[in-house]
């Protein structure tokens, strides 16, 4: 089975416009020649990538307004923004667009949007899921996820599209077997249940978190 994603403009995707946001960028038409680990991982785990999600130029500020994309407002309330970076992300998940959107994360980037569209937000330690393949640490703080509306989802997701890869300076430790999508939940003097995992993700797209 497979379901809808978008992926943030700061994320190559092979063949789109990769302008980081940023006017000079997108007059000089820079293209993406391959696409970035996550994406390539979400296609893999089943995922079809239907579009880019703007965000402020080079993601450095926490509302997603550019002169390449405009203003991006809130599904909640247009006359609010979605917070930033990944406002466009958390904007096309709120608005019932796509159930998973690609983010990134460095000082709150996927965090406040999330907070601002009544969704789930993650930044998973720096590493668990590569920055590849241009310069994985290029930030030094900022990491790939994805926002959505559960928290079983993004745990499904993240086991999905978790792992190192080439040019990585390491990372984590790896996940439990199983990973976060199996981790029981509840405290030990009450019955334990698990998280299951959503039916548009198959068990087969799980990955080993080891870098």
């Amino acid at each position: 089975m497979t379901t809808l994603a978008t992926m943030k403009s700061l994320s190559d995707s092979e063949g789109d416009p990769a302008n980081f946001g940023c006017a000079w960028v997108a007059r000089h038409g820079r293209i993406a020649r391959e696409d970035a680990v996550v994406n390539r991982r979400l296609k893999e785990a089943g995922f079809i990538v239907v579009g880019q999600t703007s965000a402020p130029e080079f993601g450095l500020v926490s509302v997603s307004e550019s002169l390449v994309h405009g203003v991006t407002r809130n599904p909640w309330r247009t006359d609010v923004t979605p917070g930033g970076s990944s406002g466009g992300a958390s904007a096309s998940v709120a608005a019932g667009m796509v159930p998973v959107a690609q983010g990134g994360d460095g000082g709150g980037s996927i965090r406040m949007p999330a907070a601002f569209c009544h969704l789930v937000g993650l930044k998973p330690s720096l590493g668990r899921i590569s920055a590849g393949p241009a310069r994985p640490d290029r930030w030094g703080h900022s990491v790939p996820a994805v926002v959505t509306r559960a928290v079983r989802d993004t745990a499904a997701v993240l086991d999905a599209v978790s792992g190192g890869a080439p040019g990585d300076r390491g990372g984590p430790a790896p996940l439990p077997p199983g990973g976060l999508a199996a981790i029981s939940i509840g405290s030990a003097t009450r019955s334990r249940r698990l998280i299951p995992l959503p039916c548009w993700i198959p068990a087969a797209s799980r990955r080993s978190s080891t870098p």
